[in-house]
């Protein structure tokens, strides 16, 4: 009788999926230590589901960078859209309620400048930039208020009190359109990310419970048969490879085991999680890890 190292090894390749095949000779071990070497294999089992865990947080908060960088783009490119002058007016409107005042003077293309303030420019070159430059400032500062809670909330609120102010109703009410674009689309992405995460946690926790499953069973199997020999035909157990392809290991032949592969007349027709399909002179049947070995193999 002999039970080969195939428990342990499956085991690696499922928990850690780029190693290869381990060569332990559990066989030479007496029933407790292959037992021992089993729940061993839970703690790793734990140990690695661990280490999934922190590489998938680690992956989500280098996701969550990137998002934050392409929602700001998002904003970005619908600030980029507005009328320059309703740029300039609702930043100077939203920090008016933040006490953060505008820089004094505003070049408009003409390289004019408002009000009696006075800046010497020197050059039309010195003008074109500072215009440039508070561009881009305004820009910023529009697709920070396209993507703000508390804005969208004020816009909501001069739209729904109906404010007799020539017109400022109805940019509200356009730009509240946009703002609720382009928070949908950062919230869209958002969630998509969320969605990804989960979809990776719930991975690992579903293939740490089945993972534990089989060793539970393999140890059961050690418990239940004791002493006692194992027939030939047996399942030991089966395992994915670090190729991503289902192996077996069956009593009484040597080596890890695959689709197609013939044995002592019989062949193996598929191979699952629970169980290995056999077929043998135009007769197929299925057995379970563990379970009696088949009369066919007689």
């Amino acid at each position: 009788m002999r039970i080969s190292s195939f428990t342990i090894t499956a085991l690696c390749i499922l928990f850690c999926g780029t190693v290869g095949l381990c060569n332990t000779q559990a066989a030479d071990s007496s029933l407790q230590q292959r037992i021992q070497i089993q729940e061993q294999r839970l703690a790793e089992i734990d140990q690695a589901a661990a280490s999934k865990m922190e590489q998938v947080e680690a992956w989500y908060a280098d996701q969550r960078i990137a998002l934050a960088q392409e929602i700001q783009q998002i904003a970005r490119l619908a600030a980029i859209r507005l009328d320059p002058d309703a740029r300039f007016l609702w930043v100077e409107f939203a920090n008016i309620y933040r006490a953060k005042p505008l820089p004094d003077v505003y070049f408009v293309p003409e390289v004019r400048f408002n009000a009696n303030n006075y800046l010497f420019t020197g050059n039309w070159e010195t003008a074109i930039l500072r215009n440039s430059m508070l561009d881009e400032y305004l820009v910023s500062e529009t697709a920070d208020l396209l993507l703000s809670e508390d804005f969208a909330i004020k816009l909501a609120t001069i739209e729904d009190e109906g404010w007799q102010a020539p017109g400022l109703r109805d940019e509200a009410r356009q730009l509240l359109r946009l703002t609720k674009q382009v928070r949908a689309r950062a919230r869209a992405a958002c969630d998509h990310l969320e969605y990804r995460k989960s979809l990776q946690i719930d991975g690992i926790a579903q293939w740490e419970r089945e993972l534990k499953q089989q060793v539970t069973e393999v140890l059961e199997f050690l418990r239940r048969t004791g002493t006692s020999d194992i027939a030939v035909g047996t399942v030991l157990a089966v395992g994915c490879s670090a190729e991503n392809e289902w192996v077996a290991e069956i009593e009484g032949e040597e080596g890890n085991l695959r689709s197609g592969d013939t044995v002592r007349g019989v062949k193996i027709v598929s191979i699952n999680t629970e169980s290995v399909q056999f077929a043998k002179n135009g007769t197929t049947w299925s057995q379970e890890i563990g379970a009696p070995a088949s009369a066919h193999w007689d």
